[in-house]
C-alpha cells in the first residue's frame, strides 16, 4: 500500500528506490531516505522538508517532483535527464550541492531563488549540463570556492556545459576562489568554467572572477580556469579583468574583451581570431595559439621583461598564428634563487607562425645568482615547418659569461625539420647558441662572439667567419647537409678549453683554407683539455690544405690531466687531410707530468685519409687498415698502438716507446717485420695484447729483455697476452731475459709475463731461454716473470726446457711436462689437464697448487724433499684436483737459523682435493738451531671439508 498525504516516510537500506508511472501520483508529507531515489515518469509531491542522502534521479518528460516548502536542497547529488524538469523555488543556498547533472533535450533544473554558494572544504564539486540540458541559477549572485584543509585533498568547483548544454547565471556578478590555508601537499583549490562541443555558459553580469592563490600568499599558484573548446561559448561580456584565472578559450568567448590579466599565467587560444587589448603580459608564462585558422594578437604590447625565476613559453602550433605587431624589445629573466631556472622559450611548431613585426632587440642579462645549476636564457625555436619572423631584429645578446655570472650563455636559435627563423637583420648575435638549418640563413652571421655551440641540421651553408676560436662545439648531421668555413686559415684552441668538431649521418664539414691547428694549453691543475675532430656514421670532414697539427707541452705539470688533439673516424665516417705531414704532441712526462694524449682513431670502417703523415710524434694510435698506419716510418713518443680491423704491417724498427700494443677483432692482423730485438725501457710497464681472434706477429724478433727498476717501490713488467682466441706469433724468438733489479731496497718486482687465456695462443717455436735474474739477495724480492695459460689458452714453447726464475700457472695444453728443471721457480700451479713433471728437485718451489676436476699433477721422479732453511712451502690441492708424489719416501722440514721467524711445510687437501704419497715413509722436523725466541718450525698435514666428498692425505707413513 502506498503512503498517504499526511505520512512521514523513512526509507533505509542500500537499493535504489524506483518510482514510476505505475505508482500514479504519490503525495506524502515528508521523505527521509538513505538509498538513492529514482523517479522515472512518476510523480512525487512533498509538503514538508525532506532529505535524500543518495543520488536523486528524475527521468522522463512526464516526471513530476514538487517540493515547494523545501528551503534546503533535497539532496547533494542531482541527475535530471530525458526531458525531466525540476525546480526548487524556495531553496536560497546551493552550497551543499556537490553533483548536478542535467542531460538531454528538454531536461531542466532550476533554483530560481538561490542567491549564494560557498563550496564545502576539501570537496570536489561538479555541475554539468550536457546534450541540450539546461541548468539555471537566475538569482545566484556570488560563488565562493572551497578551502583545502588537508594536505593532499583537492577543493574544486567545476561548472561545465557540454554538447549543447546550457548553464545560466543571470544575476551572477562575483566568483571568488580564496587563497589556500593549507600550503603543503599536491592538491589545488580552484573553480573552472568549461564550455565544450557547443555548450554555453551565460553570466551576463559577471564582472569579477578571481583566484587569490599566489605563491607568496598560499604557496600555490592560482589554478582556476576559463575553458571553451569546439564551438563552446563562455558568454561573460562584463568580465574585463579576471584575476589569477588561467584561460584556454576560443574566439567565440571573446577573450579580446579582457583589459588586464593580473595573476593569469596561462593564455591559450584554440579557435578563431582574438586581438588582446592588454598592454602588459609580464605575468603570462604560457601563451599558446593552437590549431588551423587560429590567430592570437597582442597589438598593444610594446616591450616585455620576463619575470625573475620563471620559465615562460610562447608557442604557435598546428598552423596557428601568434602576433606581436608592436613589440620592440624582449628582456630575459633573472635567476635570483640558487636552483631556479629563468627561461623564455618562443616556439613555432607544426606550421605555426609567430610574427614580431617591430622587434629589434632581444637581451638576456647576466645572472646575478652565480651558484646552483639553473640557467638564464631565451630560445627562438622553429620546428616542423614552423616559422618565426622578426624582420627588424638586429640584436640578440646573452650577456652571461663565466667571468660575469659564473654561467655560460645558454640562449638559443633553433630551427629543425623545415622550420624557419626569418631574422634577416641579425648579423652579429652575442652569446647565442645556434642549431639551425640552411632555410634560416646562418651564413648571414658576420660574427659569433660568445657563441660556443654551432650546429647545422639541414641544407648547405658557407659561413663567412674568419675566427672560430670561441666555438667549442661545431656539429653537422644529416644527408645533404654541408657546413663550410672557407675563411678560417688557422685555428688555435683557447687555453683550458675542450672543443669538438663533429659530423655524422652523411653530413659534411669542410675547412677548405685551414692550414694549421694548435691544440689547447692547460694552465690550471686537474683539467684535461682537448680538440676532438670526429666523423661518424658516414659523415665526412674535409681539411684539404691542412699541413700541421701541434699540441704544445702543458705549462702546468703537477696534475694528472692531459691536453690533446684527437682525430676520430667511426662507422664509415671519413676525415680527409691529404696534405697533413706534421702531427706532433709535445706533452712529455718531464714537461707536463703525463705523457702525450693526442690520438688517431678509426673504427668500424671509418677512414682517416692522411697519406702524407709519415712520422707522427707523441700520437696515440687506434686504427684499421683502411687508414693505412703502415705508412708510418717512425712513432716517436707514441705510447699506444692499436689495430682494430684489417691487416697492417708496420715497418718501424724501434717499438721501445710503445707502452701498449693491442690487436682485436676477426681478420685483424698486425705485424712488425723489422723489429729484431726489444729491450723494455727502464722503469716502464708495457703490454702487448691480442684478443677476439686478432693476430699479432713479430716475425723477426729474436730477443726480449725485460725492464730494469732504478727507482724504489715501483714494479715494472712486460705483459704479453693472447685472450679470447687471439693469436701472437714469435717464429724466431729464442731468448727472453729479465735482468736483476739495480734497486734492492723495496718489495717490488720486475717481470716478463706470457699469458694465454680463453683459447688465446702464444707461439714461440724456437724459444729456448726464458730467465728472470731477480733474486732475493739482489732485489729484495724473488723473480716475478710468469707463464700463464687458462681456459684452453695455449703457450706453445716446445724448445723451452729449463726456464729460470719463472712462475708457472699452466694447463696441460701448454705442456709443462717438457720442463727438465725449474731453477728459482717459486710458484707452480696446474689449473687443467693431466701433467707428469720430469724434474727431480722441488726444493726451490715454495708453492705447488692444483685445482679443478680432471686436473692431476704428478712428480714421479721426486724421491725425497728437504725444505730449505728459513723457508715456508705450501702444497695445496682443491676442487677435485689431484697432486701425486708416487716416489717420494722422506720429507725433512725446514730449519730455522734466524731469530723471530717461523717456517713450515704445509700440505693441504681441501674441497674434495686429493694428495697421494704412495711411497712416503718418513716425515721429520729437525730441532731449530736458534732456540731463543717464540718462533716455531713445522710440517703440517691438513685435510679439510671432507664431507660430502672426502679430501684425502694417503701415505704409508710408519710410526
Amino acid at each position: 500500500m502506498l503512503p498517504a498525504s499526511g505520512d512521514d516516510v523513512t526509507i533505509t537500506g542500500n537499493s535504489t528506490i524506483q518510482l514510476d508511472a505505475s505508482a500514479g501520483t504519490v503525495q506524502i508529507r515528508s521523505l527521509t531516505s538513505t538509498p538513492p531515489i529514482t523517479i522515472s515518469n512518476g510523480s512525487l509531491t512533498l509538503s514538508a522538508a525532506s532529505s535524500i542522502q543518495g543520488e536523486l534521479t528524475v527521468s522522463g518528460s512526464s516526471s513530476v517532483l514538487s517540493a515547494g516548502p523545501q528551503t534546503n536542497p533535497l539532496t547533494d547529488d542531482f541527475v535530471i535527464q530525458n526531458g525531466a524538469q525540476v525546480s526548487f523555488p524556495n531553496v536560497t543556498d546551493v552550497s551543499d550541492i556537490t553533483q548536478i547533472t542535467v542531460d538531454g533535450t528538454g531536461s531542466k533544473l532550476s533554483f530560481p531563488n538561490a542567491t549564494g554558494c560557498t563550496s564545502p572544504n576539501d570537496t570536489s564539486v561538479s555541475w554539468t549540463a550536457s546534450n541540450s540540458g539546461e541548468l539555471d541559477f537566475p538569482a545566484l549572485t556570488s560563488i565562493t570556492g572551497a578551502q583545502r584543509t588537508q594536505q593532499y585533498s583537492a577543493s574544486e568547483l567545476g561548472i561545465r556545459a557540454d554538447s549543447s548544454g546550457v548553464i545560466n547565471f543571470n544575476s551572477l556578478t562575483t566568483i571568488s576562489q580564496p587563497a589556500a590555508t593549507m600550503t603543503t601537499g599536491n592538491g589545488n583549490n580552484q573553480i573552472y568554467l568549461d564550455a565544450d562541443n557547443s555548450g554555453q555558459i551565460n553570466a551576463p553580469l559577471l564582472n569579477t572572477f578571481r583566484d587569490l592563490n599566489t605563491v607568496a600568499l598560499s604557496g600555490s599558484s592560482p589554478a582556476s580556469n576559463l575553458v571553451a573548446y569546439s564551438s563552446g561559448v563562455l558568454s561573460l561580456p562584463e568580465l574585463l579583468a579576471p584575476v589569477g584565472i588561467q584561460i584556454n578559450v576560443n574566439a567565440l568567448s571573446h577573450p579580446d574583451q579582457f583589459t588586464s590579466l593580473v595573476g593569469t599565467y596561462s593564455l591559450e587560444l584554440n579557435d578563431g581570431t582574438a586581438a588582446m587589448q592588454v598592454n602588459d603580459i609580464s605575468g603570462l608564462t604560457n601563451i599558446q595559439a593552437n590549431g588551423n585558422n587560429v590567430k592570437l594578437l597582442f597589438p598593444n604590447v610594446q616591450s616585455y621583461t620576463a619575470p625573475n625565476d620563471t620559465t615562460a613559453h610562447w608557442e604557435a602550433t598546428d598552423s596557428a598564428e601568434l602576433d606581436f605587431p608592436s613589440l620592440t624589445s624582449i628582456t630575459g629573466a633573472q635567476r635570483t634563487q640558487q636552483y631556479s631556472t629563468a627561461e623564455l622559450g618562443i616556439r613555432a611548431d607544426n606550421s605555426g607562425v609567430i610574427n614580431f613585426t617591430s622587434l629589434t632587440t632581444i637581451s638576456q642579462p647576466a645572472a646575478t645568482m652565480t651558484t646552483g645549476n639553473g640557467n638564464n636564457q631565451i630560445d627562438l625555436d622553429a620546428d616542423n615547418s614552423g616559422q618565426i619572423n622578426a624582420p627588424l631584429l638586429n640584436t640578440f645578446q646573452d650577456l652571461n659569461t663565466v667571468a660575469l655570472s659564473g654561467s655560460s650563455p645558454a640562449s638559443n636559435l633553433l630551427a629543425y625539420s623545415s622550420g624557419v627563423l626569418m631574422l634577416p637583420k641579425l648579423l652579429a648575435p652575442v652569446g647565442i647558441q645556434i642549431n639551425i638549418n640552411a632555410l634560416s640563413h646562418p651564413e648571414q652571421f658576420t660574427s659569433l662572439a660568445g657563441t660556443y655551440s654551432f650546429q647545422l641540421s639541414d641544407g648547405v651553408v658557407s659561413m663567412a667567419l674568419n675566427d672560430i676560436t670561441g666555438l667549442t662545439f661545431i656539429y653537422v648531421q644529416g644527408a645533404n647537409t654541408k657546413l663550410t668555413f672557407p675563411n678560417v686559415t688557422n685555428f688555435t684552441a683557447p687555453n683550458d678549453t675542450s672543443i669538438q668538431w663533429h659530423v655524422e649521418y652523411n653530413g659534411e664539414l669542410d675547412f677548405p683554407a685551414l692550414t694549421t691547428i694548435t691544440g689547447p694549453l692547460r694552465t690550471q691543475a686537474y683539467n684535461s683539455n682537448s680538440l676532438n675532430l670526429r666523423a661518424d656514421d658516414s659523415g665526412v670532414m674535409n681539411l684539404p690544405v691542412l699541413t700541421t697539427i701541434t699540441e704544445p707541452a702543458a705549462t702546468v705539470s703537477t696534475a694528472n690531466a692531459n691536453n690533446s688533439v684527437n682525430l676520430d673516424a667511426d662507422n664509415l665516417g671519413q676525415i680527409n687531410a691529404p696534405l697533413l705531414n706534421t702531427f706532433d704532441d709535445f706533452g712529455v712526462v718531464n714537461q707536463s707530468g703525463v705523457g702525450p694524449a693526442s690520438s688517431l682513431t678509426a673504427y668500424n670502417s671509418g677512414v682517416l685519409s692522411i697519406p702524407e703523415l709519415l712520422a707522427p710524434v707523441g700520437i696515440q694510435i687506434a686504427l684499421n687498415d683502411l687508414s693505412h698506419p703502415d705508412q708510418f716510418t717512425s712513432l716517436v713518443g707514441t705510447t699506444s698502438f692499436q689495430v682494430n680491423g684489417g691487416t697492417v704491417a708496420l715497418h718501424v724498427h724501434d717499438i721501445s716507446g710503445l707502452a701498449s700494443i693491442y690487436v682485436q677483432g676477426n681478420n685483424s692482423k698486425l705485424s712488425f717485420p723489422n723489429v729484431t730485438n726489444f729491450t723494455v725501457p727502464n722503469d716502464t710497464n708495457i703490454q702487448w695484447h691480442v684478443e677476439y681472434s686478432g693476430e699479432l706477429d713479430f716475425p723477426a724478433l729474436t730477443t726480449i729483455t725485460g725492464p730494469l727498476r732504478t727507482q724504489a717501490d715501483n714494479s715494472y713488467s712486460l705483459n704479453v697476452r693472447a685472450d679470447n682466441s687471439g693469436v701472437m706469433n714469435f717464429p724466431v724468438l729464442t731468448t727472453i731475459t729479465e735482468p736483476a733489479a739495480t734497486v734492492s731496497t723495496a718489495n717490488t718486482n720486475n717481470g716478463v709475463n706470457l699469458d694465454a687465456d680463453n683459447l688465446g695462443q702464444i707461439s714461440a717455436p724456437l724459444l729456448n731461454t726464458f730467465d728472470d735474474f731477480g733474486v732475493v739477495n739482489q732485489s729484495g724480492a724473488g723473480p716475478a716473470s710468469g707463464l700463464t695459460a687458462y681456459n684452453s689458452g695455449v703457450l706453445s714453447f716446445p724448445k723451452l726446457l729449463a726456464p729460470v726464475g719463472i712462475q708457472m700457472n699452466l694447463n696441460d695444453l701448454s705442456h709443462p711436462e717438457l720442463f727438465t728443471s725449474l731453477v728459482r721457480t717459486s710458484n707452480f700451479e696446474l689449473n687443467s689437464g693431466v701433467v707428469a713433471m720430469q724434474i727431480q728437485d722441488l726444493s726451490g718451489i715454495a708453492s705447488i697448487y692444483v685445482t679443478n676436476a680432471n686436473t692431476r699433477l704428478s712428480f714421479p721422479n721426486v724421491t725425497d724433499l728437504t725444505v730449505p732453511n728459513d723457508t715456508s712451502i705450501s702444497w695445496q690441492v682443491e676442487y677435485n684436483g689431484e697432486l701425486d708424489f708416487p716416489a717420494l719416501t722422506t720429507i725433512s722440514g725446514p730449519l730455522r737459523t734466524q731469530e723471530s721467524s717461523s717456517h713450515s711445510l704445509n700440505v693441504r687437501a681441501e674441497n674434495s682435493g686429493v694428495i697421494d704419497f704412495a711411497a712416503l715413509t718418513t716425515i721429520t722436523e729437525p730441532a731449530p738451531t736458534v732456540p731463543t725466541d717464540n718462533s716455531n718450525n713445522g710440517v703440517n698435514l691438513d685435510a679439510d671439508r671432507s664431507l660430502p666428498h672426502c679430501s684425502t692425505l694417503s701415505t704409508t707413513l710408519a710410526r
